[in-house]
């Protein structure tokens, strides 16, 4: 059940950028609630879940991950190996809050995010983009309209909220002062 929503159009879209449509507060609390990616396949619709009470659960075709409070997953509607769904065994209410965005570019950097990262990632209640989700909330039963650079803008906010989520990657950081060196002088002498 939807607890409130906010539709998103884009004014004149620019198809090469993402394209957020919605934003939703959702509760579930029955085993018969499940999204199956291969049982969507027209839709290439990209989402952002974020768990906030209660537990849900993500697949991947391979594993099963719980979706806690804090847990959030971002995935393809359509992809085939994927699904989402409130436990079988749950008890209590799953509730969570979700972003859904499209374009032509849109399922191409989600498919890049995933491999990157995986499907799964840590965004508590009093992350950015959990913050920035609930801002809609103001505008809950309204369709908000946004310019293709802002809708962009938003679907970008999000996906960057995603990686903050992730520890940062190793540095490689060299340790030789003679390699260092030897780096420095090739650099300054490059045409050389």
């Amino acid at each position: 059940m939807r607890l409130w929503e906010c539709r998103i159009q884009v004014c004149r879209p620019i198809a090469e950028l993402p394209i957020p449509m919605i934003v939703v507060e959702e509760v579930q609390d029955n085993p018969s609630y499940r999204m199956i990616g291969r049982k969507r396949a027209g839709d290439t619709t990209c989402q952002l879940v974020c768990s906030l009470e209660g537990e849900g659960c993500f697949s991947d075709g391979k594993k099963v991950y719980p979706l806690p409070p804090g847990k959030a997953f971002l995935a393809q509607h359509n992809d085939q190996k994927t699904s989402y769904f409130y436990p079988e065994k749950g008890t209590g209410v799953w509730r969570f809050i979700w972003i859904a965005f499209y374009g032509r570019t849109a399922s191409q950097m989600l498919k890049g995010i995933v491999k990157r990262y995986g499907y799964v990632f840590d965004l508590p209640a009093d992350s950015g983009v959990v913050k920035k989700l609930f801002a809609f909330k103001n505008y809950s039963g309204t369709l908000m309209t946004l310019s293709p650079l802002t809708g962009s803008e938003l679907v970008m906010e999000v996906l960057a909220g995603v990686d903050k989520s992730k520890p940062p990657a190793k540095q490689n950081f060299i340790n030789s002062d003679f390699i260092r060196n030897a780096q420095l002088l090739m650099t300054e002498n490059f045409s050389e």
